[in-house]
């Protein structure tokens, strides 16, 4: 998520913790790991430099391909194809988050770098929750050099992203984010029932 929109903001209440959202089907293609409709949001734990923060972003809208994220007053625009989910540039695709085909070993550009899928199948274990079937993407990039990992969980999104961050001249930098609760469209935990 935009490496958590920079760390991102301190905002609002961490949602609920889901079961499987859709047990008895497979996901297959690139949105079915990362559910971009209007009403989803996620709550992440963020580390970074020993402090922890609490960052929360929520899909606003979704017209046709676009989909628009807020993460306390940063928007993120994401565009989704046949071909995967993409950050959106103008009217149309960008850097790809996801790209078809989902299997191990994809590869595609990306500004400074490229992308992979290093594993599929795997579960992921987060306060959210225990996610089978997840998929992980390693974007590495120059300028500075880092490396991006984000474990998605199908029909979920993002459950953990570790960045490391390499400084010129000899340190580096780690952020990790950890899912800590997430709240699908039409499950508001602070609705009134009826």
């Amino acid at each position: 998520m935009a490496v958590l929109a920079a760390s991102s903001a301190l905002i609002g209440c961490a949602g609920q913790t889901p079961g499987p959202a859709k047990p008895a089907t497979t996901a297959t293609h690139a949105s079915d790991f990362y559910p971009l409709a209007k009403g989803w949001r996620w709550a992440y734990d963020v580390e970074r430099d020993g402090q922890t923060v609490l960052a929360t972003f929520a899909v606003v809208s979704r017209e046709g391909a676009e989909a628009t994220v807020l993460s306390g007053d940063a928007e993120i625009r994401y565009h989704v194809s046949e071909q995967g989910v993409a950050h959106a540039a103008g009217h149309g695709a960008g850097d790809y988050e996801l790209r078809e085909p989902v299997a191990q070993g994809t590869t595609w550009p990306v500004e400074g770098g490229h992308a992979t899928i290093t594993a599929t199948g795997q579960t992921a274990t987060v306060p959210a929750g225990t996610f089978p079937g997840c998929i992980v993407v390693e974007i590495s990039r120059q300028e500075p050099p880092r490396v991006t990992r984000t474990t998605f969980a199908p029909f979920l999104g993002p459950v953990l992203i570790d960045q490391q961050v390499v400084d010129p001249a000899g340190g580096a930098s780690h952020t990790r984010a950890v899912l800590r609760g997430v709240t699908q469209p039409g499950a508001d935990p602070f609705a009134s029932p009826g």
